[in-house]
């Protein structure tokens, strides 16, 4: 069981193909490279332009970059941007909402991980590839 959905993950992957690059990068090749559909991952890479974490670079040589460093950019903004504050929204069942509200706070250490924190880890080889 995935706690983000798919278009998150791509998400996800997309800012930290741009943190790991450090300059404009296109979209096909973050597809090709992480093997991901072109169409969904344009779509995806239209949500975080309009909410703020890449910006679009037009022309021969186009593509995505991040808007702010990677040192700037929290997981769980990025995370709660598309999936919103809770995945599971406002539930009448107590127990449901009480079990929401302990996940969301034993995540809290990964989620105010930063951009460059995670591509520092990935490059170290304290975590899988992606």
């Amino acid at each position: 069981m995935s706690i983000v959905s798919q278009k998150t993950s791509y998400a996800l992957i997309a800012l930290y193909a741009m943190a790991e690059a450090r300059q404009v990068v296109q979209s096909r090749s973050i597809a090709k490279h992480y093997g991901i559909p072109q169409a969904y991952l344009e779509q995806v890479l239209v949500i975080l332009r309009k909410s703020g974490f890449c910006q679009s670079v037009r022309g021969k040589y186009g593509g995505y970059q991040l808007a702010y460093a990677p040192e700037s950019i929290q997981i769980g903004k990025v995370i709660q941007s598309l999936e919103g504050k809770s995945r599971y929204g406002y539930n009448r069942h107590h127990m449901i909402h009480d079990l929401d509200n302990r996940l969301q706070a034993s995540m809290t250490p990964v989620l105010s991980e930063t951009l460059a924190q995670w591509v520092q880890r990935y490059q170290s080889g304290l975590v899988y590839a992606i």
